[in-house]
């Protein structure tokens, strides 16, 4: 019977919650071999310890070719681990239930063009031009120079002209009772009893 050549997912289960990658790594070498550095990615989870229930450690390995695969389940599968408090556990090596193979890192399809934006010719003078608008930098007119933007300015036929707006003009309607109209000129204030416009009192006798 042929062997399978694709690769093979191996999952190992029931290994001690306080087993740290490392000592599974060590345990792998001493009953193993080198089998590990023929692996193509492993996961390593360790488990935890609470007061409701206890989760083992466990490996997920993707190895290239059965024959390490097989390695692995020969000398590994069945392990005994014992932890301080005299509980043992036997390791189990099996074929993973998900055959889904993760993609390498260094296998992933990268553009050519990524991290290349700063070279960019538009790029570049849309940088440039956010940075004038971030300085208030404003680029004069070819027609105009600054000695005549600057006497226009003096003149006061500038756009810094002020000019009244509606609550101003609602205001000086309400004081004076009436509208006033660019050509006609305010009325002059009518005095009342003793005031400034007032007639003279005739003189006592």
């Amino acid at each position: 019977m042929a062997e399978p050549a694709r690769k093979q997912k191996i999952l190992v289960r029931h290994l001690p919650w306080n087993l740290t990658e490392d000592g599974f790594r060590e345990a792998v070498q001493e009953h193993a071999g080198d089998v590990l550095a023929a692996a193509e990615w492993m996961h390593y989870e360790k488990g935890k310890l609470t007061r409701a229930k206890l989760v083992p450690s466990f490996a997920v390995i993707v190895f290239d070719s059965y024959e390490s695969a097989k390695t692995l389940h020969e000398h590994f599968d069945g392990r005994s681990f014992s932890d301080n408090k005299g509980c043992t556990s036997l390791a189990t090596v099996e074929l993973a239930p998900n055959s889904r193979v993760p993609a390498a890192a260094a296998a992933r399809d990268v553009p050519e063009e990524a991290g290349t934006i700063e070279l960019d010719d538009d790029f570049k003078a849309f940088v440039a031009e956010l940075e004038k608008e971030r300085r208030g930098e404003k680029e004069a007119a070819p027609e105009q120079t600054l000695e005549e933007w600057i006497a226009e300015q003096k003149e006061g036929g500038g756009d810094n002209k002020p000019v009244a707006g509606a609550l101003t003009n609602a205001v000086k309607e309400s004081l004076w009772g009436y509208k006033k109209r660019p050509s006609e000129p305010a009325p002059a204030h009518k005095g009342g009893r003793g005031g400034k416009g007032a007639a003279p009192a005739p003189a006592a006798a």
